[in-house]
C-alpha cells in the first residue's frame, strides 16, 4: 500500500486535454470546417475553460491542462489565463493528429516547435506529456528523457504513478495512469 504524506489517504490527478478545434476538425477529415463541429471546440475556448478554471479556483484544485502548440498559438490569452492561475500546461502534440508512422526526428521536431510556443508565451518549460490520439512508440520514452520531461500520462494498465522502464531498466520517468473512457467525454451537467 502507498503511504502518503502527512497521513492522506489517496492522491488525485486532475487534468484536462484542451484539444479545442482540433479534436473535432481532426478528427473529421470528409468536413473539417463543418460549422457545427467547430463551434464545439470554439466552446471549449470561450466558454469551457473559463467556468472550468472559475470552478477550480473556488475549490481550490489545481490542475493539468494538456495542450497542443497549435491551439496555444491560436488562444494565447486563454492559454495565458491556465498559467496565470497557477496551472500546469503539458505537452499534447502540436496539431492533434495521430502519430502513427513518424520518427523520433518528427517528433522531437514536433516536440520543439511547442516547447518554443509555450516558452514564448508564459516563460514555461514543459515537464508533461500525453500522446495525441493514443499513440505512443517504442522511442517515445527515449525521446521524452532527452527533452527533459518528467512525466507522461498515457497508459491506464496500474491503480498508481509507476516509473518507466527503458531496455529493461527504471529510468527517471513517472507514468500517471490515464482512463480514455472518459477521455472527449461530453456529460450534461
Amino acid at each position: 500500500m502507498i503511504q502518503w504524506p502527512e497521513g492522506k489517504r489517496i492522491a488525485v490527478s486532475v487534468a484536462f486535454d484542451v484539444d479545442l478545434e482540433l479534436q473535432w476538425a481532426e478528427g473529421n477529415r470528409n468536413d473539417p470546417e463543418h460549422i457545427v463541429y467547430m463551434s464545439k471546440g470554439t466552446y471549449g475556448a470561450k466558454q469551457g475553460i473559463p467556468r472550468l478554471l472559475n470552478m477550480l479556483d473556488k475549490q481550490g484544485v489545481k490542475a493539468t491542462f494538456f495542450t497542443p502548440g497549435y491551439n496555444a498559438e491560436v488562444y494565447p490569452e486563454v492559454i495565458k489565463e491556465i498559467y496565470n492561475r497557477g496551472h500546469e500546461l503539458a505537452f499534447h502534440g502540436y496539431h492533434h493528429y495521430p502519430l502513427r508512422g513518424t520518427t523520433y526526428e518528427d517528433e522531437n521536431e514536433m516536440m520543439a516547435i511547442s516547447e518554443k510556443i509555450f516558452l514564448d508565451l508564459v516563460g514555461y518549460q514543459l515537464i508533461g506529456h500525453r500522446p495525441c490520439g493514443g499513440d505512443f512508440h517504442d522511442f517515445t520514452i527515449k525521446l521524452l528523457l532527452d527533452r527533459g520531461y518528467k512525466y507522461m500520462s498515457y497508459r491506464g494498465d496500474k491503480d498508481a504513478p509507476y516509473i518507466c522502464e527503458l531496455d529493461g531498466k527504471k529510468v527517471p520517468l513517472v507514468e500517471l495512469a490515464s482512463d480514455l473512457f472518459y477521455d472527449n467525454t461530453v456529460y450534461d451537467l
